[in-house]
């Protein structure tokens, strides 16, 4: 495979080529061509399959900077104010 195709998923740009309706895509390290702007792209992040709007701002940058693999941990914080009767 050519250097210049290293970090682009040729899959995913046939799919869009073609005009699917689901697109899915499993490589978090590929780049955001403008080919898929404004198109909703289900990006695998080891679990299931994740569900990104691609929008301008976007462009340029890769999936994985959007779709998170590992859960966001926030701990209860326990109210130290105790009622004593």
């Amino acid at each position: 495979m050519n250097k210049t195709y290293k970090n682009y998923d040729l899959d995913l740009y046939n799919q869009i080529l073609q005009n699917k309706k689901v697109l899915r895509t499993s490589k978090r390290n590929t780049l955001i061509l403008p080919e898929y702007l404004d198109k909703i792209i289900y990006v695998y992040n080891g679990l299931t399959f994740k569900k990104l709007r691609i929008t301008e701002d976007m462009i340029g940058t890769k999936f994985g900077q959007y779709i998170f693999t590992r859960k966001y941990c926030k701990h209860k914080v326990k109210n130290k104010i105790l009622i004593k009767k």
